[in-house]
C-alpha cells in the first residue's frame, strides 16, 4: 500500500484512478487463498484504485459457502458449479 509514482517520469497512477468512471466491478478471493488473491491486497487494491461501486467477497464456509475457497479452486472445485457460480452468473447477466 503505498503512493503509486512512476519512477521513471513520476506520473501518479492513484491520483488518475481517482479520475476513472470505474465499471462494475467484483472482486472475489477465497479464504485460503493467501498469496495470489490474499483478502487484504485485494481490499487495499479497491481502496488504492478508488473504485467506490466495488464489491468484495470472500468465499468461505463462514459466509455461506460450501468450503473454504483457495486461489484455484474458486474456479475448479466441483462445489462452484453451485455455489457461487450462479450468484456470479446473476450479477453478470445484472451488469
Amino acid at each position: 500500500k503505498g503512493p503509486w509514482h512512476d519512477p521513471l517520469d513520476g506520473f501518479d497512477y492513484q491520483s488518475a484512478a481517482g479520475d476513472i468512471s470505474w465499471p462494475p466491478t467484483w472482486h472475489i478471493t477465497g479464504i485460503n487463498d493467501s498469496i495470489l488473491g490474499n483478502q487484504i491486497d485485494v481490499k487495499y487494491f479497491i481502496e488504492e484504485t478508488r473504485n467506490s461501486g466495488a464489491k468484495f467477497s470472500l468465499l468461505a464456509k463462514r459466509n455461506g459457502n460450501a468450503i473454504d475457497y483457495g486461489h484455484i479452486d474458486i474456479l475448479t472445485s466441483p462445489k462452484a458449479i453451485n455455489d457461487h457460480f450462479p450468484v456470479i452468473t446473476d450479477w453478470l447477466q445484472q451488469h
